[in-house]
């Protein structure tokens, strides 16, 4: 009985823990993205967004999509991309005003997907 209510606490503990780390995870690897992405965002609102700095947003996006795949499902990180490639377009065909509102939903993105996945209330009913 004793080792039955240990093994239940020390999965509960393992569980509660594995779910809080994903939680910090998720969270700074979308902070240092929104980081990123604000400075696209302001650039293509100035209208002095290049190629380049498009081009490298979205390897920062592809280099932190390859584990965010094991800890959020495919469909939104799918979005994610879809948005990304249509920003840098935009950018290479010098449409600021379009690239500026893909970056605006790309940061809405950033803050709305750790939040989905987060540990609250309202997740768990």
């Amino acid at each position: 009985m004793v080792k039955t209510l240990v093994s239940i606490i020390v999965a509960a503990l393992v569980i509660v823990g594995g779910g809080i780390a994903e939680n910090a995870y998720l969270s700074a690897t979308f902070d240092g993205l929104t980081d990123v992405y604000e400075e696209i965002y302001h650039s293509s609102e100035q209208e002095k967004c290049t190629v380049g700095q498009a081009e490298s947003a979205k390897k920062a996006w592809f280099d932190k999509k390859k584990t965010l795949h094991a800890l959020i499902p495919h469909t939104e990180i799918k979005e994610v991309d879809l948005w990304v490639y249509e920003l840098t377009e935009y950018v290479r065909q010098g449409n600021f005003k379009e690239a500026s509102a893909k970056a605006y939903v790309i940061l809405e993105l950033f803050d709305k997907i750790p939040k989905t996945f987060s540990i609250s209330l309202e997740n768990l009913l």
